[in-house]
């Protein structure tokens, strides 16, 4: 998972002439697609979707009240 995340991390770094709204807009459009896939595949239930959404917004929102 940290290698992941790592590479993950190098591509975004190399996306400086975006603005950072524009990219969590993208990889929110991307997440959306890789998600519905997901589903679609049976690799996952929509439990898990609204699960990792309730966490999504629970992480983020716990960081900016930090």
């Amino acid at each position: 998972m940290e290698e992941c995340l790592d590479e993950i991390n190098d591509f975004v770094q190399t996306l400086t002439r975006y603005p950072p709204r524009m990219i969590a807009v993208a990889m929110r459009a991307h997440l959306e697609i890789l998600l519905r896939a997901m589903l679609e595949c049976d690799l996952c239930r929509r439990d898990d979707i609204k699960e990792f959404a309730r966490d999504l917004e629970q992480g983020v929102l716990e960081e900016t009240n930090a």
